[in-house]
């Protein structure tokens, strides 16, 4: 029997074949009526059903059955095959320990008729059961190893785009994308502190209930490091939570760096496997890390922004001081071209830049006389060859300043006309930048519709109506059509 038993593993082209070749010789011996095989998973320590037959319908009941009376666990300790009659009138067992080295990796169950069904020949069953059970405990390393191959894959990418991100919300979004191709979760979230100590839930997966005080997540906020319950409803420290009831398992990290909280990331309910293992805690705990530094380098990052926009803001104000005729202008020009940015749907790298470029659009102003400037009645051919040097005066200033050198590009081109005719360069059509194109719209515009001491303002109507036959000449005409939309 060991020598066909041989025979049809070294003739097996994969697991299904060897697979159902057992199947087959345990026929022979045993005239069972269905059956199953359970693996150890040493990751949780829970023996998990790695096949059965279709008819194993209510395999899960029988086998609590015989744990509960201590019937597996007997086999289990002795390495040797039982058999289980009557349980009922028409359930016999018929249960065989797989070993391997004196260990029990598993065991087969099978449902039989009588005692009389099977014959004395076990030893070869158990052998082939043996070889079988360590096909499938393969197959589980294999699992194992793919999993733990994807989640370092999975971490690599969130460390790429930590790298890249200037956004809590994209970067949020990320995580969850990783959480739900990983440790797969009924529910999930990210929940971060406001400038209040306040726990703002910020991204969830089918999550519905209000974080209250009382929760896992302030919880792990309070005593800054993570927490695994495996038995949620027994935990008398929760016993008062809003949580759903049907929670089971919990996995909570503290978002941290150093000695900042900054928020939770938090797991419920373990799909897949009865409880979360090893291996997730030590994944999660990573991915925490990571997420941490990366909202606190976002949130450094936001703070150089802001200081930057003062900075930039300041020298518009100064602008404007120089030329009184001027004042609102800048913050208008600077509001229409970011609606035609919106509208036309830039990336947000370049709203930023177009936002830069217009507050300090007019820059190159403070080096032109202030006689010019101030003068209330039509300028001379002389003066307005003076005026034309502001959008080089402009980039001349800015692009020294590395974080406005793109904006510095946008600066001297935004006098530029689409027909060629603009200033300073006489660049035409789509050689000039379409930030510059946008920005030069929103400035005509504003001119436009804005009182001059040598001009009356146009309505909204007029000012359209000059867009419009402008179209193609001074102005791109796509963004012309936004305009005409966004405007009127």
């Amino acid at each position: 029997m060991a020598q066909e038993i041989l025979e049809i593993i070294a003739k097996a082209e994969g697991d299904q074949e060897l697979l159902d070749g057992f199947l087959k010789k345990a026929k022979d011996l045993i005239n069972y009526d269905w059956w199953g095989m359970y693996i150890l998973n040493e990751e949780t320590n829970q023996y998990e059903v790695r096949a059965k037959s279709n008819e194993a319908k209510k395999i899960e009941t029988n086998i609590d059955f015989l744990i509960e009376d201590g019937i597996i666990d007997w086999v289990l300790r002795n390495y040797k095959p039982r058999f289980i009659s009557p349980i009922t009138d028409n359930l016999h067992f018929f249960i065989i320990p797989i070993v391997i080295a004196k260990k029990t990796i598993g065991f087969v169950v099978f449902k039989i008729s009588s005692k009389q069904a099977f014959n004395k020949n076990l030893h070869s069953l158990s052998l082939q059961a043996t070889l079988l059970g360590l096909m499938f405990q393969g197959t589980m390393y294999r699992e194992s190893v793919w999993d733990k191959v994807n989640k370092l894959k999975f971490l690599m990418e969130i460390a790429q785009k930590i790298t890249f991100s200037t956004n809590v919300d994209r970067l949020l979004e990320s995580i969850m994308e990783v959480l739900n191709n990983t440790v797969r979760t009924k529910y999930s979230c990210i929940s971060l502190l406001d400038e209040n100590k306040k726990l703002i839930l910020k991204k969830s997966s089918d999550f519905k209930w209000p974080i209250k005080p009382t929760e896992v997540c302030y919880f792990v906020i309070n005593h800054a490091k993570p927490i695994h319950i495996s038995d949620f409803k027994q935990d008398i420290r929760f016993k008062n939570s809003m949580e759903p009831s049907n929670l089971r398992n919990v996995l909570s990290f503290p978002l941290k760096t150093q000695n900042t909280i900054l928020g939770a990331l938090t797991l419920y309910n373990r799909l897949g496997l009865p409880d979360f293992t090893k291996d997730d805690f030590i994944f999660l705990f990573a991915l925490s890390n990571q997420a941490a530094l990366a909202i606190k380098l976002i949130s450094l990052y936001d703070e150089l922004k802001k200081a930057y926009k003062e900075t930039v803001l300041a020298l518009a104000e100064a602008i404007e001081a120089k030329d009184p005729y001027t004042r609102g202008h800048i913050e208008r020009v600077t509001r229409y071209a970011l609606m035609l940015a919106k509208a036309m749907k830039f990336k947000p790298s370049d709203i930023e830049t177009l936002e830069f470029a217009s507050l300090l659009h007019d820059i190159g102003k403070i080096g032109i006389s202030e006689a010019i400037l101030k003068k209330p009645g039509k300028l001379t051919a002389q003066e307005f060859r003076e005026i034309m040097k502001h959008p080089v005066i402009g980039e001349q200033i800015v692009k020294k300043v590395s974080f406005l050198k793109k904006a510095s590009i946008i600066i001297r081109q935004h006098h530029e006309r689409f027909d060629g005719n603009g200033y300073p360069d006489g660049l035409k059509g789509k050689k000039i930048e379409k930030l510059s194109r946008i920005l030069a719209i929103a400035d005509a515009f504003d001119a436009m519709t804005s009182e001059r001491p040598y001009k009356k303002r146009l309505n909204i109507e007029q000012a359209l109506e000059e867009i419009k036959r402008n179209k193609g000449k001074q102005f791109d005409p796509e963004i012309c059509e936004v305009a005409l939309k966004v405007f009127g």
